[in-house]
């Protein structure tokens, strides 16, 4: 090194009194790291460099910071040649001499010969690298520098692993809250379920009695015809009732293990879903727009179970236009397969949440009573009737649901 290095007794007390203060503050690896290079700096003067760091997901090394940055076309050469797989084998610090002289060196500064790089592991595992630019160096003056060095970036390394284990642990507890809730949520539905099936059953007896006691005085010709279109009014409503409490019947009785082999009237299941949401949706302000093809072949599967996952796609649209908006449902025939469509002018969903909606337990509506098992559902439910279902999404500007079965041959 030159002159200007500094002398390692007269570092030690402030040294090591930021070193601690580093410690204490940092709440995350960057700002670890902004606290910690100036005192590598103060071991080894330096202005160039590369920090690599392991990512897991994608299994390989990732740029963290890098000044300047023609540097990392470099250091990405080094990656392919093998030269950091090489610096991990030999566990210590690696001086390259003469880098600009060298057929990978696509960079040149100034007064710079000499690259030195550092591994970065915990229990022999690979945490990441850190490789330096110096402008000279004295191989046996260095010796004391480039220990001290080696042992701060061990330090470094461990506090990376803590700080990404604090975050996985944070994630996890996060994650495991998350499922708790949403498991909650689950036991409410089934729960909700079993306590509709038997309101449903009580109900309907009732029911049964008024609209026979309504018909048997319909029966009576002496009643006024004033009173007898009154009547058919009620008489009406009553079906209409009982109408909905079958269907509730229907619903409840689902089951989601296996599908039974009936033909189902695809335009009659959507009908019927509108029938059991359509309340809900007028509240909200929702307009619907139906375009069924009134030649649509028939599907083999299970009325009950199909006719779940439309109210769900319906519930979703709902939620997605809290203050009003248009659902269109639309079926067609389409190359051999029954093509249901459910598109909302809602919020639409991030891009980032896409692929994980039809996840068991994802959900971004928990305060919303959201368990995060409506779409997973309506997917297998989708699948064990051999069809597929899709989704197209902008955020702001709604989302549609895409749903193909394969028509009864």
């Amino acid at each position: 090194m030159k002159s200007n290095r500094h002398n390692t007794g007269d570092l030690k007390p402030k040294f090591l009194q930021h070193l601690h203060e580093i410690f204490v503050d940092s709440t995350d690896i960057l700002s670890f790291w902004q606290g910690f290079k100036p005192r590598l700096q103060q071991l080894i003067p330096f202005e160039n460099y590369a920090l690599f760091l392991w990512e897991a997901e994608s299994q390989s090394f990732v740029c963290f910071d890098i000044n300047p940055r023609e540097l990392e076309n470099m250091v990405n050469y080094q990656l392919e040649e093998g030269i950091v797989d090489w610096l991990f084998s030999k566990s210590r610090p690696c001086h390259l001499r003469d880098f600009r002289k060298m057929n990978y060196s696509e960079a040149v500064w100034p007064e710079v010969d000499h690259l030195i790089l550092f591994p970065l592991t915990v229990t022999r595992q690979p945490v990441g690298f850190l490789e330096i630019a110096v402008p000279s160096w004295d191989e046996h003056g260095s010796k004391i520098e480039l220990a001290l060095t080696q042992l701060l970036c061990d330090l470094f390394a461990s506090s990376v692993a803590r700080f990404r284990l604090s975050e996985d642990l944070e994630h996890t507890n996060k994650t495991l809250g998350n499922i708790k809730s949403q498991l909650l949520h689950a036991g409410k539905l089934i729960a909700l379920g079993e306590l509709t099936s038997g309101i449903a059953h009580e109900v309907n007896n009732p029911l049964t009695t008024i609209l026979g006691r309504i018909q048997i005085l319909m029966m009576n010709k002496t009643l006024p015809q004033a009173l007898i279109e009154k009547l058919k009014i009620v008489e009406n409503e009553t079906k209409r009732v009982a109408q909905i409490i079958r269907q509730l019947l229907n619903f409840s009785r689902r089951n989601s293990e296996q599908v039974d082999t009936e033909v189902v009237d695809i335009n009659a299941t959507i009908l019927n879903s509108l029938q059991l949401t359509r309340h809900a949706l007028e509240v909200e302000g929702i307009d619907v727009e139906i375009k069924l093809n009134e030649n649509l072949r028939q599907v083999l599967g299970d009325s009950n179970q199909l006719q779940q996952v439309f109210i769900n796609l319906i519930t979703n649209a709902k939620q997605a236009m809290s203050r009003g908006g248009k659902l269109k449902i639309s079926s067609e025939m389409q190359n051999g397969f029954v093509k249901i469509v459910f598109s909302d002018t809602g919020c639409g969903i991030p891009i980032e949440f896409r692929n994980k909606i039809f996840e068991p337990f994802f959900t971004t509506k928990l305060d919303n009573g959201g368990t995060g098992l409506g779409l997973a559902i309506s997917k297998e439910i989708i699948e064990k009737h051999r069809g597929k279902i899709q989704v197209r999404s902008a955020k702001n500007r709604g989302t549609t649901f895409i749903i193909k079965l394969p028509v009864n041959r």
